[in-house]
């Protein structure tokens, strides 16, 4: 089977989705930019030649206020619940370069996927 994974803000239901195979392995790894303004998630995967395959997704949305909330993974307040295993989730409270998501998300492949 196959379902569509999403990195919401703010009950938004638009973009992005990004469609998986159910029962395949995939790194998820996602961020907001420091404004708020933009999310972007990329799905990474290992191909049948057992290198990474990544395609990435991104949508705008300008509804995040600071403030201590909470921070939902495979649920949402709606009562929305993912079905599946999550083997490892890595959060960080500050943002991360291109480079630092390249070198965590290429760690994970190695630990997962490789």
């Amino acid at each position: 089977g196959s379902a569509a994974f999403q990195l919401q803000t703010c009950n938004d239901n638009s973009q992005p989705h990004i469609p998986y195979d159910l029962d395949t392995p995939t790194i998820w790894s996602g961020r907001y930019t420091a404004s708020g303004t933009t999310r972007t998630f990329w799905k990474t995967l290992r191909s049948s030649d057992g290198t990474a395959s990544r395609i990435s997704a991104a949508a705008t949305s300008n509804c995040l206020t600071p403030g201590n909330k909470p921070l939902r993974i495979g649920c949402s307040n709606a009562g929305e619940m993912f079905n599946g295993i999550y083997s490892e989730v890595i959060y960080y409270n500050s943002a991360l370069t291109d480079e630092a998501m390249e070198s965590i998300t290429e760690g994970l492949y190695v630990k997962w996927l490789a």
